[in-house]
Formats: structure tokens, C-alpha cells, sequence
């Protein structure tokens, strides 16, 4: 015999006592069965023989019966229900030990047959077949036990005639019998109880395992889940975060718009990011910035929906409330696109500042289902944050225009003060040679009214070795810088110029500031002088007197040569 023969048999021999009480009690039927076939054919190989050559048929025909009923219960076990199965072989038992009492009484295996009728079937259908049996065997023993002394049945041995005619022999004998095997019937029931009941309390205490595992194993899902979720909210959290804080850093608002909607798509890992704002007339909501390749073919046809009629959109811009599609197959405001074909799942959110609806953030997702009450949460702070930003962007946007009408404004009253001053002055200017600095009123050199007229620098250094820088105010050139050195020496270098440039500009802000002051001092003296007059006008109600006394101060404050006032009709005017 092999190994694995030799493996594989004591393997099948350990399993015989695993499982169930009446998994146990099928596998040990089906096993005697098969002994019982077994050893009977060879026992009936055996004695067919002698029975032949003895003139015995009857045993023969017995024991050919009995091993026909076992061979048949064995090979359709199948087919035939246990209980009907055990009782047959219980039954060819109990038969055998029967013959057995004719052929040698008391003394021979009729004890053994007997005894396995009882003991298996206590195992095999219970204690109370087991208490069944012992009484049929009793019943048997003293039914042979009187036949046998009143010699209705002779032994065939010989041998034992005298002892099995013997009343006394059976009156020993079948006490002890009777009394051994209720003992084993009695000890195989309380095993049998035994094993059911730790069976069963094994069974219980498995089910009960089973149920603590199955328990732990649901709260470690609902763990697990609980800590997915929590992740996923946390990673929205700070994405939502990281994408406030870069909408905030940007102030132009397309800029803004387009670095947000990427920014929603990359972190939270959506198909779809767009931005619709509210046109001037309220009438259409209009895709604004787009993250996907379909979105940003939208946004280049100029996508719009009108609010409070088309689409998720429309609606969300109408009503100001979250609008989520978790199958937008089955939406029915949803206003689907050839343009984003993989979309499933939507959700819309408005986008609201100062209690005013002024657009809308839609984002959209490949699978259904794809949003819970966590990224609708998530996104709304999203969304809050995001309204602020374009907020910002547009109140920057505002200022950034004021401050450049301003600029322009400012620039040109300062333009037109130095006109108007250049203009009074006249050309004026100073020149620092050999040491000396001194005015200067001769006419301008041409590089100087090159560098005037080009508002650039003019180097002239091959020609004079100059350098003519003009001086800008608010855009306008007011006046040149010509610095000149020998021609002998090298050209102007980069530093020098950026040197001389930087003076300009400094002298630039500084006429300026000296300007600015000196036109304001001169209001100050003009509204000092405006009320000292106006005072004086005031010491007195007399018209006479009033018109004196302004001709007077009017004449002592500009010291001018003449003041003439005159008050006259309307035809002495003519």
C-alpha cells in the first residue's frame, strides 16, 4: 500500500467520528453494512461447502436469505430511508443469533449476535430501541432456553447437548446476559446523551462565535465605512480649503473662475467643473469657466440656460437651493449635453453674496450615486467660499477701475497745473558748468527736443557726448535732463543710464510734491485773502462804503495799478 493510500485511509478512518449525531450514525450503518457483506460472503464461501456435503440445506438457504437482505440494503442505501435500513440489519443480527441457538444453545455465538443487536441498536436508533431489543433478546433467550431442556430443539454439537438441557445452565446464564447488556445499552445511552449535549452546547457556543463574529464583522464594516467617509469628508475639508485659499490669492476674476473650476476637478476628482454668473438683465445664467474638454467647447458657443426654465441650473439660479441629480437619467431637470455624454451624477449649488443670487457652481460625476451628505456639505462651504472670492475678484476689479479714473484724473489736473505753470514761467531751467550753477534761457539744443517730443531717452555721445533724459509727469514730458561729458572717454554705460534715469524719475516726483505744495499754499492764500476781504465787506451795511473797501483791498492784494468797480442798469451797459 502507498503512502498516500495508506494517508488517505486514515484520514477517512479519523472523519468517521466528525460531524452530527446522525451523520455519525449514517457513516457507521453504511460501514457495517459493508463489513457484514463483506465478512458474510466470505463466511458463506466458507460453510456453503459443509452444508452441502451435511445435508444442511436449510442453513444455507438462511444464510443465503440473510446475506441477500444485507447486500440489497447495502447497495440501494440510497434509495431505501435509514431507520428501514438499520432495523434490516438489526433484524438479520437478531436472526442469526437465533440460528445460532439451534445449532450450538447457550454456549455458542448466539450471546454475541445478541448482544451487538442491543448494543447497536442503541447507537444506531436510540435507547429505546436499545430497551426493545434487550427485552426481544430476553424474550429469545428463555424461548430457546425452554425449547432446548424440553429438547423440542437438539443442538447439532454434540458436545453441548448436556449442558444446554440443563435448566440450571440457562438460569445462570441468562441473568448475567440480560444484566451485562442492559449496563452497556444504559452506558452507550448516557455516551450518546453525553455527546448530543456537548454537541449541542458545542453547536450553541459555535452559533453564538458565529454571531460575535458576524457582529464584530458588521461593526468593522460600519467601522470601516465610518472611517472612509470621515477620510473623504477630511480630504474635501482641505480641498475645499486649498481651493478657497487660491481663489482668494487671485484677483483677476477669469483668471480666479478658470483656477477654480480645475482645482474642484483635480481634488475631488469630478468629470465635470463649471462656473455660471447671472447676466446683467437676470436673465440667463452663463458658463462662465469650464475644467473638462467637452465643458470647454461649451463655454467657447457661449453656454447659457435661462434661469428658472432650463436645467439644474436654471433652477438653482432661480431658487437659490442645492439641486442634486443621482441618475441623471431619471432627472428631470436635468438639461443634458453632447458635449459631457459621461455624465451620471450632478449637483448644482448656488452662488449667493449679500442675500443676491448671482450664479451657480455645477459639478458632475461619472458614476451614480456618486454624492452624500457629506459632499454636499463639503461643497457648500465650497461654494460660500467660492462666492466670496468672485466677490472679491469683482469688488477688486471695481476698485482697480476707480483708482485708474482717478489716476486719470489726477494725472491730467496735474498735466494741465504744469501747462498752465510752464505756461505763465515760460521756458526756464539751470545749467552747472565749471562748477558754477546758473539759469539758463538760450534756445534748446536738438537732442533735448528729441528726448521732449520722443519722450525717450536721446544719446548723442558721438556727436557732443550727451545724454538727454526727459522728465515725465503723469505721462507728460515737462522738461529734459542733458548731462554731457568729454567725447574722449567711453560711451554711456548701461549703469550710467539706469543711474540717470533713476534721478530723473526721483527728480520727477519731487517737482511734483514741490508743485503740488505750492499750488496748495497758494489756495491757502487765497482763501486767507479771500476771507480777510470778505471780512472787511462785512463791517459794514452801507453800499457805498462796501464798494470802496473792495476796490481797496482788491487793489492792495494783487497791487494792482488800477481797480475799477462800476454798478449800473442794464441798458447803461449796452
Amino acid at each position: 500500500m502507498s503512502e498516500k493510500t495508506s494517508t488517505s485511509f486514515w484520514q477517512r478512518f479519523q472523519n468517521l467520528g466528525s460531524g452530527s449525531l446522525p451523520e455519525l450514525r449514517e457513516r457507521m450503518l453504511s460501514n457495517l453494512s459493508w463489513f457484514f457483506v463483506v465478512a458474510g460472503l466470505g463466511l458463506l464461501a466458507v460453510s456453503a461447502p459443509e452444508d452441502i456435503s451435511k445435508g444442511t440445506y436449510g442453513i444455507l438457504i438462511f444464510d443465503g436469505i440473510t446475506f441477500g437482505i444485507l447486500l440489497l440494503l447495502t447497495i440501494f442505501r440510497d434509495r431505501i430511508p435509514y431507520i428501514y435500513r438499520a432495523l434490516g440489519l438489526i433484524s438479520v443480527a437478531f436472526a442469526q443469533g437465533v440460528s445460532t441457538f439451534q445449532g450450538s444453545g447457550i454456549v455458542g455465538d448466539s450471546r454475541v449476535w445478541f448482544m451487538f443487536v442491543n448494543v447497536f441498536a442503541t447507537i444506531l436508533i436510540g435507547f429505546r430501541a436499545g430497551l426493545i431489543a434487550n427485552g426481544l433478546s430476553l424474550i429469545a433467550h428463555i424461548a430457546a432456553a425452554y425449547l432446548t431442556v424440553n429438547q423440542y430443539i437438539i443442538p447439532k454439537e454434540t458436545a453441548t447437548i448436556l449442558y444446554n438441557t440443563n435448566a440450571d445452565s440457562w438460569s445462570s446464564l441468562i441473568p448475567n446476559f440480560t444484566l451485562i447488556s442492559l449496563v452497556i445499552t444504559l452506558t452507550i445511552a448516557i455516551i450518546i446523551r453525553g455527546m448530543e449535549q456537548s454537541r449541542d452546547s458545542l453547536e450553541e457556543t459555535y452559533s453564538e462565535t458565529q454571531n460575535l463574529t458576524n457582529q464584530l464583522s458588521k461593526e468593522q464594516e460600519l467601522l470601516k465605512r465610518q472611517t472612509t467617509a470621515l477620510e473623504k469628508r477630511t480630504r474635501y475639508i482641505e480641498a475645499a480649503a486649498d481651493v478657497g485659499k487660491a481663489a482668494t490669492s487671485v484677483y483677476n476674476i477669469d483668471e480666479m473662475l478658470d483656477l477654480v473650476v480645475n482645482m474642484i476637478s483635480e481634488r475631488f476628482g469630478f468629470y465635470q467643473a463649471g462656473i455660471f454668473l447671472i447676466d446683467d438683465r437676470g436673465e440667463y445664467a452663463v458658463m462662465e469657466a469650464a475644467s473638462s474638454d467637452g465643458g470647454k467647447r461649451m463655454l467657447a458657443r457661449s453656454h447659457k440656460l435661462r434661469v428658472g426654465e432650463e436645467g439644474m441650473v436654471g433652477y438653482v439660479t432661480s431658487q437659490g437651493k442645492v439641486r442634486i441629480a443621482l441618475d441623471v437619467g431619471e432627472e428631470a431637470t436635468h438639461f443634458s449635453t453632447p458635449e459631457l455624454p459621461l455624465t451620471r451624477s450632478e449637483m448644482t449649488l448656488p452662488l449667493i453674496w449679500g442675500g443676491r443670487i448671482f450664479g451657480a457652481l455645477d459639478v458632475q460625476s461619472t458614476e451614480e450615486n456618486a454624492f452624500s451628505e457629506e459632499d454636499i456639505s463639503s461643497l457648500t462651504v465650497l461654494a460660500d467660499q467660492v462666492s466670496m472670492a468672485i466677490n472679491n475678484a469683482k469688488l477688486f476689479e471695481e476698485l482697480q477701475t476707480s483708482l485708474a479714473a482717478e489716476r486719470q484724473a489726477f494725472g491730467e489736473i496735474s498735466r494741465q497745473a504744469w501747462h498752465n505753470l510752464i505756461r505763465r514761467s515760460g521756458s526756464w531751467g539751470y545749467r552747472f558748468s565749471n562748477n558754477r550753477t546758473t539759469a539758463t534761457e538760450t534756445a534748446w539744443p536738438d537732442e533735448m527736443v528729441k528726448a521732449l517730443e520722443a519722450k525717450q531717452v536721446i544719446n548723442t555721445f558721438a556727436e557732443n557726448g550727451s545724454l538727454s533724459v526727459p522728465i515725465m509727469i503723469s505721462d507728460a514730458p515737462v522738461g529734459v535732463i542733458r548731462v554731457q561729458k568729454p567725447t574722449t572717454g567711453v560711451d554711456w554705460t548701461d549703469d550710467e543710464k539706469e543711474l540717470i534715469q533713476t534721478l530723473t524719475d526721483r527728480l520727477s516726483q519731487a517737482l511734483e510734491s514741490a508743485r503740488v505744495y505750492q499750488a496748495s499754499q497758494m489756495q491757502a492764500m487765497q482763501e486767507q485773502l479771500t476771507t480777510e476781504i470778505s471780512g472787511q465787506l462785512r463791517r459794514t451795511l452801507d453800499i457805498d462804503t462796501v464798494l470802496k473797501t473792495a476796490a481797496k483791498e482788491l487793489g492792495n492784494a494783487f497791487k494792482a495799478k488800477e481797480v475799477v468797480i462800476r454798478m449800473a442798469p442794464d441798458e447803461s451797459r449796452n
